[in-house]
């Protein structure tokens, strides 16, 4: 269930009524009252106007409340300057009241805080490796095996707008072809490209939400070229040695690579040492 902030300008809303001293001893003032915390949408939810008029409770000569869809509210009197009435929590607009008070009218705005429901036609999508996949450093040329799973209404089930891609960080995306192994459950094979240098791969799925919104998720696939490690030999005040050494995915030594060395001085007692 996703919470929603119906927005809507809101002059007043308490949870406590103001003390009287707090009211203009010379002017009307409506507060709107509506019970605490979110109501689900869809539910019934109670609503109180409390008049007041130079401080006082007060009986308005005029009340008029409009509900979400500018229908007139129908209020009733309970004691002298308390007024309720009720109206359906649902997704969208505000309830505005304009009381008057000897001819002094006094306008505020009511916004509920509603729990949205979930429609029966709201669409989801997950994208997750396979087991195996997740536990392997992938290299170029290697297979992972990712599984996507399409929701309608928070069951799984089909979906004929899946779109399944891939593309490398900051590139343009490319499809991914992917089939369906049980009801709204896919499986997409991606085969990592023949690179020569550390990347990341995004691998995305959407499907279209309501016919024109597309929902949609991704994940990554970390490619380490090379593994790169020093092993230090010797190391003074003026100067340092050091092997570097550089691995394929494979295990195996990488010969002709390019390194770039970033290195810094760390202050010990009254000399620099180097790493």
């Amino acid at each position: 269930m996703k919470h929603l902030h119906i927005l809507a300008i809101v002059i007043v809303l308490l949870c406590t009524l103001p003390t009287l001293s707090t009211l203009a001893e010379n002017s009307s003032k409506v507060i709107l009252v509506s019970p605490s915390g979110r109501i689900d949408e869809g539910k019934t939810a109670k609503i109180e106007a409390h008049v007041f008029d130079a401080g006082k409770y007060a009986d308005p000569s005029l009340v008029s409340v409009y509900d979400y869809n500018y229908h007139l509210m129908n209020f009733h009197n309970i004691s002298t300057g308390i007024l309720n009435s009720t109206v359906t929590a649902k997704d969208g607009g505000a309830i505005s009241a304009n009381l008057q008070v000897n001819g002094n009218s006094s306008y505020t705005y009511l916004s509920l805080r509603v729990n949205q429901k979930t429609s029966a036609q709201t669409k989801a999508v997950t994208i997750t490796p396979s087991k195996d996949s997740a536990m392997k450093v992938p290299k170029p040329g290697d297979k992972r095996d990712f599984y996507v799973r399409t929701y309608t209404g928070g069951a799984l089930a089909s979906d004929y707008s899946l779109f399944v891609s891939w593309n490398e960080a900051g590139k343009s995306s490319q499809s991914l072809p992917y089939q369906e192994i049980a009801t709204g459950i896919y499986m997409a094979t991606f085969t990592v490209p023949q690179v020569t240098t550390s990347t990341a791969y995004v691998i995305g799925a959407s499907v279209y939400d309501n016919g024109y919104n597309r929902v949609s998720t991704s994940t990554q696939v970390y490619v380490n070229f090379a593994q790169v490690w020093f092993h230090k030999q010797s190391l003074s005040a003026t100067s340092a040695t050091f092997d570097i050494d550089v691995a394929a995915p494979t295990g195996q030594a990488l010969s002709g690579a390019t390194v770039y060395l970033n290195y810094s001085y760390v202050q010990t007692g009254s000399y620099y040492e180097q790493y």
